[in-house]
């Protein structure tokens, strides 16, 4: 797959389609809520399904069902192919995939209520493996809307940082005083109409904030070739089985997954007041130390 820096917007689906994708994302949120917070009236889901937290990953594994799985693979493999010269059947679909919903101005920190950013600026990594990631809004987003930004020079983060993530959620919130002065003035933006992804592969990117209420999914894509190349044999099976073997993959993830965020549960139940750290799920990005 020939890959290099870019960050393009691209039509994707019919708008129709990605009413549809809302509306199972809508379906979704309701299930969470029933199943942890029906009990619950004082407790917010809206900062627990964000994808730092258990509930948040369980929440994307719930909604990227069957129906979901066939929109999103047949509009984004279509265009991978376009424009990298790569068949579809010769591409593989990532086991990280994010169902974002952001809630206007809920924050679970200080340090998120101030930082310019909602995500930090990371890559998005594919296990090690080059790919292709396509984000996909629900609705028109500008730059008031949390939409994505991007930057071409990733310098003011470090040297030789080589694609390595030396942010996640924590380091930037606690830090953010250190970061955004740099950001503002180094960030770039592109809006995006509803029906519409953006496609980026190797690039420095992140979210900016809204008041609003947000909706988005990312899916990445890799080259099959490569997943058949990996060293690690845990991280190759993985592949194989989100890809050869879907339905049973993503039982298997939902099981554990609940598992972990019913212990998430009980414990914010016992604590409402617990610091946003000790509430968060290791994040996919992996963390150069």
């Amino acid at each position: 797959m020939k890959l290099s820096k870019q960050f393009q917007v691209l039509d994707m689906v019919e708008k129709q389609k990605i009413d549809r994708l809302r509306f199972l994302c809508d379906l979704t949120i309701e299930q969470i809520q029933r199943e942890y917070w029906g009990e619950e009236p004082n407790l917010s889901i809206s900062n627990h399904i964000s994808s730092i937290t258990p509930v948040g990953r369980l929440f994307s594994v719930l909604f990227f069902n069957e129906e979901v799985r066939n929109i999103v693979d047949n509009a984004i493999k279509r265009i991978i192919s376009n424009r990298f010269d790569t068949a579809p059947e010769e591409l593989y679909r990532c086991p990280v995939y994010v169902m974002r919903v952001f809630l206007g101005n809920d924050h679970i920190s200080e340090g998120h209520r101030r930082a310019l950013l909602q995500t930090e600026p990371h890559f998005d990594n594919a296990f090690g493996l080059n790919g292709v990631s396509a984000w996909i809004p629900f609705h028109d987003v500008g730059r008031e809307d949390g939409g994505l930004c991007y930057f071409d020079d990733e310098s003011f983060l470090g040297n030789s940082i080589d694609g390595k993530n030396v942010l996640n959620f924590e380091k930037y919130y606690d830090n953010y005083h250190k970061y955004d002065q740099d950001i503002m003035t180094r960030l770039m933006f592109k809006s995006v109409e509803k029906g519409q992804c953006i496609l980026h592969s190797k690039i420095l990117h992140g979210a900016l904030k809204t008041r609003k209420n947000r909706y988005s999914f990312n899916a990445r894509y890799v080259a099959k070739r490569d997943v058949m190349n990996m060293a690690n044999k845990s991280e190759r099976d993985l592949y194989i089985s989100y890809n050869e073997d879907f339905d049973k993959a993503r039982l298997d993830h939902m099981n554990r997954l609940r598992l972990e965020a019913n212990r998430y549960y009980d414990n914010l139940k016992l604590d409402q007041t617990t610091k946003y750290k000790q509430l968060h799920y290791t994040n996919e990005f992996e963390v150069k130390k």
